[in-house]
């Protein structure tokens, strides 16, 4: 057995867009790089990586189910940071991510270092946690993993 970060960056995003830039930027870390497409995987890898960086795309037109996602996420993880992702053309939503609990609002790959330097921060405060072989080995993985995990990290 081996053990392993409670943190991971878990990037909520319809495409690839954030989350190869920052799997380059991370990836001499071994931290884990997670892509979700929905709030409900994100909260499946939340109970598995309590101490998680949660970086969520936001558009005009979902901005309220992100919005409440933020508000409450420190109630169901209270240790978890939500970060914003806007494209340029929403970045009047800032003030309103801000306001719900984002430590960081970001609106291009051009900002990608800022959220690296955020998630290093946060994986040096989480405990870490024993864990099997498998997931010790996915967490080095050049590439990303899209499966919700089994049973915690």
């Amino acid at each position: 057995m081996r053990t392993c970060s409670t943190c991971a960056l878990i990037v909520v995003e319809p495409t690839s867009h954030f989350a190869p830039v920052l799997r380059s930027i991370l990836k001499e870390r071994n931290l884990r790089v997670v892509e979700c497409r929905s709030l409900a995987d994100c909260e499946t890898w939340l109970a598995a990586f309590p101490w998680s960086v949660v970086a969520l795309h936001t558009a005009a037109e979902h901005s309220g189910s992100v919005v409440s996602f933020l508000r409450g996420l420190r109630e169901r993880h209270a240790h978890a940071w939500g970060v914003g992702l806007v494209p340029v053309e929403a970045v009047a939503l800032e003030p309103l991510l801000r306001e719900a609990g984002a430590v960081e609002v970001l609106c291009s790959v051009v900002q990608a270092e800022r959220l690296a330097h955020l998630v290093l921060r946060q994986a040096a405060r989480a405990p870490r946690q024993t864990c099997a072989e498998e997931a010790w080995l996915a967490a080095r993985l050049p590439w990303g993993t899209k499966v919700p995990p089994e049973g915690g990290g």
